[in-house]
């Protein structure tokens, strides 16, 4: 492809995307739109020599604020001799609004050389406002008419100082923008540079395309898992970003250290984003190996982007049994089938547990999966009285073993019917039986109980507590949970203590108030690494190390602490100026690392600065068009600045660039050029095909395309006829008899008539040369007594032709 430039400038016109030849952008806008002053001179001519353009280039736009309807006419002079100036270029435009900044785009068509200066012409009422500076000054021509093309003004009239307008002319950038997306790859752009004096050059400029590989923003990363999990789990997405939007982006597992873990990389179901995932009965054993290395490949079919995820098992933790150590007394006479205890056991991470006995081979005693202690055989007329019982509770990594349970069985004995209190007034219990079998009654006997001293745990009075809060730092409290805490042992103390539920750590209580805090810093914005939900177990311990326990369910809110903030620094996205109102630009999302539903809601809207009435952004963050673009067709940028806000009123902003271009059509009779080289190659298509028609009909009927006649300059004009029905022979170098029979010419005058006889004979030889040709031939003519100075002359010329093709001869002559 070639693209041409015109009228670049030299190096003094570097920044040539915006060279003003008055006033800057900002006083068009602020100083003309508050202060602005009309002059109500009408008709007036405006020159504006104290701003010369100091570079080369063309024409790109005209910016101006409108004060008045009407037309004018922008102009381009040039300074031919001290104060004489001429105009080289102008055009107009009709005005059709008022108090606004417009801009008219002028096609890039108009040159303009170093110290060329603008003017303006209006036939009614002054359309372009002023505002008062002390360093202005321009020239107003009242009453003076406008100008043509060509024409000169010698200016003597002084400068009106103290003014600047509000106009502003702009060369074109020069840049070479693309027409569309490019595909990956090296193109060439053959670049054709003119000056104003019809000189040009071509150069060469290779742009290659370089394709912006994918990249994974959340890798490298770790990941905490426990060992016990058996199903197909999540256990990270990955957020993606390819600056290349219209690239189709895959993840795919590349390799992992051990080699074939068993994870997986895959789509999370009913989202477009990839997630890593530990495979079903994934069979992680912590004391083999702790951890693992995960590398993810995303690739969009150019290049791939590799990263790393670190999986770290968690070991598993042990089952806790709750009521054991224990004592119980069952009758001899209980049924069998029975339950007489149910151990009471949890799992950290909510693990099937099984429970078992162990040293009970021959013991009238069994225990279920789920902990229930049974009565398998009768123990009526057993003779033992006590059972140690050791239950073993495990889950698939972990195994506590030899908690003991003691059944006491009661035959005949004498039981206690409430509890026994040593604090109490009586310490001392006296009881007197007898034994009898049925036939005779032993002596009455006399037993005595004691009531001793026994150390109890403390008590509380609920079985579960709630305190919340919250994420914070390290040291920061809850509230008070308002243990309520008794102990029988008469003034005995307590303290409280942490003891189990708090895995990592993670917690500290104060052993006198029972206030918990944090021991490192929470955080639960990320739910796989801090649960925002946490059961403890709280013991409280007496002075002889007896404890009573309770649940405390802690709760740990998410903070506010996370501002929304959008991936990228700015945007730039580009639309056509023909887009329709309501039409979708880009998505602007903003993301907030706040955790749940609370805070990283997210809502969008557009600050009133910049080009903001021309766009529009929904609830899921989609940027639309609010208005028109289509006075944009010659192609502008607009800016607009995008606010998100969450919940808890935490705001970041960035800028997004549109670019708007001009429109491309889909039609290919839509380019002038296109359509007058179409027609100029249809013309000539029509020409051929009609002369191969003609040829083919020539060729049909006369056996030749390209006539054989010719016209006789020595005969008034009339052609020389050759039969069509000789016996014509392509010539043979290698043959000296190839020729050509000619049975009738016609004469200068018509009525002479050469006759050739077809007879072989021996002037029929294949001369050497012209004149032993010519010689031949009159010799043949005077023979036959049909000589005459007309024939001769047809054979000369005749004769000597066919010498020269080399192509025919005489045969049968």
């Amino acid at each position: 492809m070639v693209l041409k430039i015109t009228g670049v400038g030299d190096g003094l016109w570097s920044c040539c995307e915006r060279i003003d030849f008055l006033d800057e952008d900002n006083r068009i806008k602020i100083t003309l739109k508050t202060t602005g002053q009309k002059s109500y001179i009408v008709g007036c001519q405006y020159i504006i020599p104290a701003y010369g353009s100091s570079c080369c280039g063309s024409l790109s736009r005209v910016k101006f604020w409108s004060s008045n309807y009407g037309l004018i006419d922008f102009q381009v002079w040039k300074e031919t001799a001290p104060n004489v100036y001429e105009l080289t270029h102008t055009f107009n435009y009709y005005v059709p609004e008022v108090n606004e900044t417009l801009t008219v785009y002028t096609g890039n068509d108009i040159l303009i050389e170093k110290n060329d200066v603008i003017g303006w012409y209006s036939s009614g009422d002054d359309i372009i406002p002023y505002s008062i500076t002390t360093v202005d000054q321009n020239i107003q021509l009242s009453g003076v008419p406008g100008f043509s093309v060509g024409g000169t003004y010698t200016l003597n009239t002084p400068y009106i100082t103290g003014r600047n307008y509000g106009i502003q002319f702009s060369v074109a950038d020069c840049e070479i923008h693309t027409g569309g997306t490019l595909n990956y790859g090296t193109y060439t752009v053959t670049i054709e540079i003119t000056d104003p004096c019809g000189r040009s050059q071509q150069k060469n400029l290779i742009v290659t395309v370089i394709n912006t590989p994918p990249e994974i923003l959340n890798l490298p990363s770790s990941v905490d898992v426990s060992e016990s999990i058996q199903h197909e789990t999540l256990l990270y997405a990955l957020t993606l970003r390819n600056e290349t939007g219209s690239d189709t982006v895959t993840c795919s597992l590349n390799t992992t250290s051990p080699e074939g873990a068993p994870f997986l990389v895959k789509y999370i179901s009913g989202t477009a984003d990839f997630g890593v995932y530990s495979l079903a009965s994934p069979n992680f054993d912590y004391d083999s190996n702790s951890s693992f290395e995960v590398v993810v490949d995303c690739t969009d079919s150019i290049n791939t982007a590799s990263e790393s995820l670190f999986v770290y098992l968690i070991k598993n933790s042990e089952p806790v049994v709750h009521n054991l150590p224990n004592v119980i007394t069952i009758s001899s006479s209980t049924p069998v089938g029975t339950i007489v205890f149910a151990v009471n056991s949890t799992d950290h991470e909510n693990d099937q547990l099984t429970h078992s006995l162990n040293y009970c081979i021959k013991c009238p005693f069994t225990i279920s999966q789920l902990g229930h202690i049974f009565l398998k055989t009768s123990i009526k007329d057993a003779s033992k009285f006590s059972y140690n019982l050791y239950i073993v509770v495990s889950d698939k990594y972990g195994t506590v073993t030899d908690k003991l349970l003691t059944i006491l069985v009661t035959a005949g004995k004498i039981s206690v019917i409430e509890a026994l209190d040593f604090g109490a007034d009586i310490a001392l219990y006296k009881f007197s039986f007898t034994v009898n079998d049925g036939k005779a009654s032993a002596p009455k006997a006399t037993l005595s109980i004691i009531v001793q001293s026994r150390n109890e745990p403390p008590e509380f009075a609920h079985q579960v507590y709630h305190v919340s809060r919250d994420e914070a730092k390290s040291g920061s409290k809850f509230a008070d949970p308002g243990f309520v805490v008794s102990d029988p042992d008469a003034g005995d103390t307590w303290t409280y203590k942490i003891a189990g539920g708090d895995d990592y750590g993670r917690f500290s209580i104060d052993a006198s108030t029972g206030i918990l805090q944090f021991q490192t810093d929470y955080i639960v914005d990320k739910p796989e690494s801090m649960q925002p939900s946490v059961v403890l177990i709280i013991a409280a311990v007496d002075t002889q190390g007896t404890s009573g326990t309770t649940t405390l369910s802690v709760h740990i809110s998410d903070a506010n602490n996370k501002t929304p903030y959008f991936p990228s620094n700015q945007y730039h996205v580009t639309v056509i100026y023909d887009v329709p109102v309501t039409s979708s630009v880009a998505y602007i999302a903003a993301l907030d690392d706040d955790f749940g539903p609370t805070y990283n809601q997210i809502s969008y809207h557009i600050e009133p600065i910049l080009d903001h009435q021309y766009f529009d952004i929904d609830g899921n963050a989609l940027l639309t068009t609010a208005k028109s673009l289509r006075h944009f067709e010659n192609g502008t940028k607009l800016l607009t600045l995008i606010k998100a806000t969450d919940k808890g009123n935490r705001q970041s902003s960035v800028t997004v660039t549109v670019n708007v271009v001009p429109g491309t059509s889909n039609s290919f009779f839509d380019d002038p050029e296109t359509v007058a080289w179409f027609a100029a190659l249809m013309t000539l298509l029509v020409i051929l095909l009609g002369a191969a028609v003609i040829g083919l009909y020539r060729y049909c009927k006369y056996g030749y395309v390209f006539s054989k006649r010719g016209l006789c300059t020595s005969c008034d004009g009339k052609k020389v006829h050759f039969e069509k029905g000789g016996n014509y022979e392509k010539a043979d170098t290698d043959r000296r008899d190839s020729r050509v029979s000619i049975s009738e010419w016609s004469g200068d005058n018509g009525d002479v008539t050469m006759w050739m006889p077809s007879k072989y004979d021996s002037w029929n030889q294949r001369p050497s040369s012209v004149s032993d040709y010519l010689r031949q031939s009159k010799e043949r003519l005077s023979a036959g007594g049909r000589f005459t100075e007309t024939a001769e002359r047809l054979v000369d010329r005749d004769y000597i032709e066919r010498w020269r093709r080399n192509t025919y001869d005489y045969k049968n002559i």
